[in-house]
């Protein structure tokens, strides 16, 4: 069996920062409207924190998996995801409700 290969730390460290960012612009972004909803100014921040630190947790995780594995998978899980999508848009009726006459008819 080989050795794995290094992850490419310059991918970790860019997705790291870029999370970072991401979490500080929800934290002022979030900041009167957490007050005024939960009276706690950080708590959709903390909400954030707490996704974004289970994301790099799975995020490590899934770097130790070969990635001949995930080659070996692309196709099942492309067609699980268009399965899905589809069974999203058919539970949701999109075609059903929403017809273009119906901007046409409301705004005579």
């Amino acid at each position: 069996m080989s050795r794995p290969h290094a992850p490419d730390y310059g991918l970790v460290v860019i997705t790291l920062a870029l999370l970072c960012i991401g979490i500080v612009m929800v934290y002022s972004a979030s900041l009167v409207a957490s007050y005024a909803e939960y009276g706690d100014q950080t708590y959709f921040f903390q909400r954030q924190l707490l996704w974004s630190g289970l994301g790099v947790v799975v995020m490590f995780l899934f770097m130790r998996v070969p990635y001949r594995w995930w080659q070996s998978m692309s196709l099942p899980v492309l067609l699980v995801s268009v399965g899905l999508l589809v069974a999203a848009l058919a539970r949701s009726r999109w075609p059903s409700t929403w017809r273009p006459g119906c901007r046409a008819r409301a705004s005579e």
